[in-house]
């Protein structure tokens, strides 16, 4: 739709435009075929993660979360709040809780407390990519990458 719009009105740069669209949507296409390759063999595991931060990664690559510790206004969890989430990980089987390094570790702790789930690391972050063409799909790889290896280790 944008190389459609740019061609028109720049029809001089038109097949550039076509061709680095093209390149693009296979580029993505690729991306999404080594998640789905990264992610199919732990498809199943239940998790939780920090805060409700994924849920567009989880519905493009049907992988959801059992529960998030922090719902989407960020303020701290009441206690009845862990209790529910303590109840979620216990009732689910939940295997890994994906921290954050940026928030408190000692909130995810009590949440594995009594329980054999592992705790992973995800940095939606990531401030130690490089900006450029390749920055979104690293991050895309990072999550992946970071959520199978939680799962996993179990």
């Amino acid at each position: 739709m944008i190389a459609g719009r740019l061609s028109a009105v720049d029809p001089v740069n038109s097949d550039a435009y076509l061709a680095n669209a093209a390149s693009g949507r296979a580029a993505i296409e690729a991306l999404i075929e080594e998640v789905e390759t990264t992610l199919d063999p732990v498809r199943g595991r239940e998790f939780i993660v920090f805060h409700d931060a994924y849920q567009y990664f989880e519905t493009d690559f049907d992988f959801a979360a059992s529960g998030a510790i922090y719902v989407s206004d960020a303020s701290d969890p009441s206690p009845a709040r862990i209790a529910e989430i303590l109840g979620e990980v216990a009732e689910h089987g939940v295997v890994c809780v994906l921290a954050e390094p940026q928030f408190n570790p000692g909130l995810v702790a009590t949440v594995l407390s009594g329980s054999d789930a592992q705790m992973g690391i995800v940095d939606p972050l990531k401030s130690d990519l490089q900006l450029g063409s390749e920055l979104y799909p690293q991050l895309i790889r990072h999550l992946a990458g970071a959520l199978a290896r939680c799962v996993r280790s179990q």
